[in-house]
């Protein structure tokens, strides 16, 4: 398996030259690669579309970037096909953690309006993983991948148009679990998203879902000095989530149905979208289906005026606002990490957003039952509310486990020793429902987010790019 970077801004116009010359290329030929390590058999399901990964296309290894750009017909969505095979056995023993990782003969389902020559529609493959450990796993080197199902095996190719089928992300148990399982899909686009839609063919009305169309930085941009916290919370916009949480809630309990898992709110001045975890095509009134099930908008009117059953409980969410995108107000739930959250950046301008993220979860209602607590930052500006200041991470850790509710926790610098293991077991388990960011590179993180000296909040495999609640510094 070979580790290739994803393309950067600088290089996205050598690769859309290279996409658009590649149509009129001939495909090269299937090379012949290694049978697989562990064996491989179809699950009984319904249908998906799927790719087998070559050892090379084009002459260049195979990477998801170009993997979507051929099939997806933008390369953004790799991070779609990244979050429907993450943590999957593939066919060498080896399993999908970093987006820029694939291996010859893995084995990538796709999104649903996939198009192109080599995609395979039919139940996917699964790899069994061996019943006893032996001498040693089957490697395979990083020019000599296994293959996968042989083609004997394989269900009907797609052409160019391919199946209608019904919503088959990789979204199982509901949030993102620990690696070995598939990933609860995170589907914002990443960088651009110019067509206003994640997937499927046809765009909807709204140009809400348009969280990652903030245009790249110029390459000549001079240096700026730091960004400083200018604002908080916007209490009016936290009333109409925690307003919409509720009517969702609301509606779910009436119709007795549970209430879906949602990663992301995205609000502007007259409409809000929920991101779904798990695609889910049938909401309650007010809300409308967008992108196959994947979100839910209804207009902000609709639910100011729909009712509310206080008595309905709404789930303890770590939503906070990293930034806003075309105007779009643009909140993300911590808690579906499962992992530790890395932030990057001026060291002053992160110490000032992860305190903003903190005092936003310790003042809105919707985490009002979450605990808040902070390792080495500071005193909170303005009102902390429920803000917790620990000695340590060990204190942290502690008072975390005694409250018997979900927590998040922010620390000024990496912990180690014992604390990181601890902290590392408290987060990766789905029932605890807590979150931990951290300041500074963490080398196992699961999610990494950059903030840029322009402004900008990458959130690198989350697949969003906002301008986050900072402004330059001036004088």
């Amino acid at each position: 398996m070979r580790s290739r970077a994803l393309p950067t801004p600088s290089t996205l116009p050598l690769l859309l030259v290279a996409a658009v010359l590649g149509l009129t290329g001939v495909v090269a030929a299937e090379q012949p690669v290694r049978p697989p390590a562990h064996p491989v058999a179809y699950a009984a399901q319904e249908s998906v579309k799927y790719y087998v990964v070559r050892k090379s296309y084009k002459g260049e290894p195979e990477f998801l970037y170009e993997i979507a750009e051929r099939f997806l017909g933008n390369g953004d969505r790799y991070a779609e096909i990244f979050r429907l095979n993450q943590g999957r056995l593939q066919p060498d023993g080896r399993a999908m953690t970093k987006p820029e990782e694939v291996g010859a003969g893995w084995i990538l389902q796709l999104p649903e309006d996939a198009k192109g020559k080599g995609i395979v529609v039919g139940p996917l493959p699964v790899v069994s993983a061996p019943a006893a450990a032996s001498a040693g796993p089957a490697s395979a080197g990083a020019g000599v991948p296994p293959a996968a199902a042989p083609a004997a095996a394989t269900p009907n190719a797609a052409g160019g148009s391919g199946s209608h089928l019904g919503p088959v992300l990789g979204l199982v148990g509901g949030g993102l679990l620990l690696a070995g399982a598939v990933a609860a899909g995170l589907l914002l686009r990443r960088r651009r998203a110019a067509g206003g839609t994640v997937a499927g063919d046809t765009a909807p009305a709204s140009p809400l879902p348009r969280a990652g169309a903030i245009p790249a930085p110029s390459a000549r941009l001079k240096r700026t000095p730091a960004p400083v916290l200018v604002s908080q919370v916007d209490a009016a916009a936290n009333w109409a989530v925690d307003r919409a949480l509720r009517v969702v809630a609301t509606a779910c309990h009436q119709a007795g149905r549970p209430l879906p898992l949602l990663y992301a709110v995205m609000i502007d001045a007259e409409r809000m979208v929920l991101r779904l975890a798990v695609p889910d095509d049938r909401p309650p009134a007010p809300w409308t289906v967008l992108e196959n099930g994947r979100a839910w908008e209804a207009p902000l009117r609709d639910l100011q005026a729909a009712p509310v059953d206080l008595a309905v409980p709404v789930p303890t969410l770590h939503l906070v606002t990293i930034g806003t995108a075309d105007r779009t107000r643009v909140l993300l739930d911590l808690g579906q990490c499962h992992g530790l959250i890395s932030l990057t950046g001026d060291k002053a301008a992160i110490r000032a957003l992860a305190l903003m993220w903190a005092t936003e979860l310790a003042t809105n209602s919707w985490s009002a039952e979450s605990g808040v607590l902070t390792v080495g930052l500071g005193d909170a500006p303005g009102d902390a509310g429920r803000i917790r200041a620990a000695d340590g991470v060990r204190a942290a850790l502690d008072l975390a486990s005694a409250s018997g509710t979900p927590s998040a926790l922010f620390l000024a610098a990496p912990p180690s020793g014992r604390d990181a293991a601890a902290l590392r077991t408290l987060i990766a388990s789905p029932e605890s429902g807590s979150a931990a960011v951290i300041l500074g590179s963490v080398a196992d993180a699961r999610w990494t987010f950059t903030l840029q000296p322009d402004g900008r909040l990458d959130t690198g495999a989350v697949g969003i790019v906002v301008h986050a609640p900072l402004t330059t510094a001036r004088g």
